[in-house]
């Protein structure tokens, strides 16, 4: 996730540009001096603020870190599973019993 080195504001790849012969990104809002920008969408022409983008970067990072959690969790539950008795396809048991061992 780039950082503007303008503004210092964390957006979405795509709307971040890398700076020429440096490690650093500006925003699309940064480098075009603008607040927002116009998207053609299916609904006809919208208006999206550097202010929406930051929002709904931040609420899809959130959603993103709900995720990565839910999965560790069912990880460690499938992990208990496995050891009390249940035997998981992808765990060394079921590897061990395919194979005859």
């Amino acid at each position: 996730m780039p950082k503007c080195a303008k503004c210092a504001d964390m957006l979405p790849p795509n709307f971040c540009t890398p700076i020429v012969n440096t490690e650093d990104y500006m925003c699309l809002f940064c480098d075009q001096e603008i607040s927002e920008i116009t998207l053609k969408k299916d609904t006809g022409i919208e208006k999206y603020t550097k202010k929406q983008c930051l929002k709904d970067y931040q609420e899809f990072m959130n959603y993103m870190k709900d995720q990565t959690k839910k999965m560790s969790d069912i990880k460690d539950k499938a992990k208990t599973m496995s050891e009390s008795g249940l035997i998981l396809p992808g765990s060394k048991e079921f590897d061990a019993i395919i194979k005859g061992k």
